[in-house]
């Protein structure tokens, strides 16, 4: 009989939701106006799924799963990172 999952914990708020176009934009103004490159964005956006993973589960193994594109690049800083954090 295997244990039941953590619980996940519940936000205080709700974030809001975008559309695709919207993120888009919000791409744009990061790298044209505050000179945030893509690949930074690429390691923050890792990092912080990383930190929220080992947040909410403490995983002693990661498996991590990405299609192509941009988001597929997001997951290897996450999977770095949970790795020097202990996982494997």
């Amino acid at each position: 009989m295997s244990e039941a999952p953590p619980e996940i914990p519940r936000l205080s708020y709700r974030p809001p939701a975008i559309s695709a176009d919207q993120m888009r934009r919000i791409d744009q103004i990061m790298t044209d106006r505050l000179r945030i490159g893509v690949l930074q964005m690429m390691e923050n956006a890792g990092r912080n799924l990383a930190g929220l993973a080992w947040a909410r589960y403490r995983p002693t193994t990661v498996m991590v799963l990405a299609g192509p594109g941009e988001t597929g690049a997001e997951a290897w800083p996450a999977a770095a990172i949970c790795s020097t954090g202990g996982s494997r």
